[in-house]
């Protein structure tokens, strides 16, 4: 059976030790391909160089709302900027990882839906419009 992990985050530094392992391993396992998602515009193109050296990856870019006091308004349209050269490619799959962490107190619930919404509207907007949220992995 082959499997796809729809949630990874293999862009972390957490991993720069033992990635190559963690993916061979994870292969072994059955799980041959693997969603990685990007939670804030500062790694997105570390994200991308990732996915772009393994055919079995597959990027999502996305702002996070546990990141919401390190996101700016020109990050969406980075973000936008992203999708819209990116469409079409294989290896884009989703816009994500986003959605309202309400569990978190601290975090602004009005800026967190408003942050939600206009990623959303990215998504529909994109080539990504089947899979808005970083679960999906129709494309894959």
């Amino acid at each position: 059976m082959e499997l796809i992990d729809t949630h990874t985050h293999l862009d972390f530094a957490d991993f720069d030790s033992d990635r190559r392992e963690v993916l061979a391993h994870s292969r072994t396992l059955g799980v041959q391909r693997m969603v990685v998602l990007g939670v804030y515009q500062q790694n997105w193109q570390r994200l991308w160089d990732l996915v772009q050296a393994d055919e079995g990856l597959f990027a999502a870019f996305g702002l996070h709302p546990v990141y919401l006091d390190e996101h700016r308004p020109a990050d969406l349209d980075e973000l936008g900027d992203w999708l819209t050269r990116l469409h079409g490619h294989r290896q884009l799959c989703a816009v994500g990882e986003i959605g309202l962490d309400y569990f978190l107190e601290q975090l602004d619930r009005e800026r967190q839906q408003s942050l939600f919404e206009a990623q959303l509207k990215l998504a529909v907007g994109s080539s990504c419009r089947r899979c808005c949220m970083y679960g999906a992995a129709t494309r894959l």
